[in-house]
């Protein structure tokens, strides 16, 4: 966990299409007494476009009549571009997690935009509540005697989504 009093900034390329070669530094601003020290390491991240294999099967679902719904994923801290696959295809309703009682995204929900240049897409089409979900629990992943767990994750938003669709669905058959 890094210090209320230190100063640190997420590197931004110029082109984010490049990988850009040379030497990387960090500088850490540090206004305490004693020497901070920091293991630093780099992860290289393409975000996904959404013509990975993954992405097209569900590009193609909509044929056979299915709506993909699927969580945006909990990468948000990292900043924009972190919606992963398959949530970046083009045909997926893409879902985020909303704050309780908010309309603001939660801290921990993947962002858009999805793609470059011409073809950007939002990334997330819409939020639904993710934080703090009852939802059932597994006895063999959470162990004990409640059927019951609490979770937050844009994995708990999506089945909201998917819930409203399917009673909009049963209330109107026209609906595609």
């Amino acid at each position: 966990e890094i210090p209320d009093d230190v100063l640190a900034y997420k590197y931004k390329p110029s082109n984010p299409k490049v990988l850009e070669s040379g030497n990387w530094s960090i500088t850490v601003n540090n206004s305490n007494s004693v020497d901070v020290a920091a293991d630093i390491s780099t992860l290289t991240m393409y975000p996904p476009d959404g013509t990975d294999d993954i992405s097209k099967a569900v590009n193609n679902l909509e044929s056979a009549g299915t709506i993909p719904v699927i969580a945006a994923g909990n990468a948000g801290l990292l900043g924009q571009q972190t919606v992963g696959s398959p949530a970046v295809a083009e045909n997926a309703i893409t879902v985020g997690a909303s704050e309780p009682n908010s309309l603001d995204v939660a801290y921990f929900s993947s962002r858009g935009p999805v793609d470059f240049g011409s073809d950007v897409r939002p990334g997330v089409d819409l939020i639904a509540p993710g934080v703090d979900i009852v939802s059932a629990g597994s006895p063999e992943a959470y162990p004990g005697d409640e059927p019951y767990v609490r979770a937050s994750g844009t994995s708990m938003a999506t089945p909201h989504v998917s819930g409203t669709i399917a009673l909009m669905m049963a209330a109107d058959s026209s609906l595609d």
